[in-house]
């Protein structure tokens, strides 16, 4: 993840947007690959390297409804539709998109249609604690994209030998095939596992740690999610945020 996404954002760009970085970074993809959950995160850090984008949240705890953003003196309101802690059920196989003709806006197609750019990996969570507005389902569904390029055979079967995950999750409705599907935060970036410890660790980018900022574990998250909410003043000036 470039560093440029630990700063502040303007707009969070789609999730599902690919360019032809994304595909030439996951080309020159590491050898030293060996599991299936192995080639599932290197792929999907590659992703990471090919993006630019920047946020309004700086760190992991910015995440939680413990902190609330402010733009432009508008209503303060969490970021996100909330972090979640669980395990994987489910894992199937979405829709590919294609851009015909290097039109902009993408055109839906078979999972495995030839044509596809990047496709959608539906990942179901069973919840074990969750925190923001997704607090209290006993499931959510979420996308994981895969890029043209990639064996997403491969990748399909690392989601599904993962055990208890840690996800951020954005908004639904950005797949209009499936509006119920959420999409990763930071473009796919805030996804990663738990081990039987509680240790998180955010393995689709090589910075995690950085945007963590010690919050490094699911007792650590459920201390800083119980606080009392802190307000986080932005200002858009010139496209660019700054906080008061």
């Amino acid at each position: 993840m470039k560093l440029k996404k630990l700063g502040i954002a303007v707009v969070t760009l789609a999730a599902a947007v690919i360019s032809v970085a994304a595909v030439s970074a996951w080309s020159a993809r590491p050898d030293h690959v060996h599991s299936d959950a192995d080639y599932l995160f290197a792929h999907l850090q590659a992703r990471s390297h090919s993006q630019d984008a920047d946020w309004l949240e700086s760190s992991l705890s910015e995440m939680l409804p413990s902190h609330q953003f402010s733009v432009n003196g508008g209503p303060a309101r969490p970021r996100g539709s909330g972090v979640v802690v669980g395990r994987v059920t489910d894992v199937r196989a979405g829709k590919g998109f294609a851009h015909p003709d290097d039109a902009p806006k993408s055109t839906v197609v078979d999972f495995n249609a030839k044509e596809a750019l990047w496709r959608t990996v539906e990942v179901t969570v069973a919840v074990d604690e969750a925190w923001g507005r997704v607090a209290g389902q006993q499931a959510v569904t979420f996308a994981v994209i895969i890029d043209r390029g990639a064996d997403a055979a491969k990748a399909v079967n690392g989601l599904r030998t993962l055990g208890r995950v840690f996800v951020s999750l954005d908004r639904q409705g950005r797949f209009a095939y499936a509006p119920g599907l959420y999409s990763i935060s930071h473009s796919g970036d805030l996804f990663g596992t738990v081990d039987a410890q509680g240790n998180i660790e955010l393995k689709a980018t090589e910075h995690g740690d950085e945007f963590m900022k010690g919050l490094n574990t699911v007792a650590q998250l459920r201390a800083e999610a119980a606080k009392a909410p802190t307000v986080v003043k932005v200002d858009i000036v010139d496209g660019v945020g700054v906080r008061r």
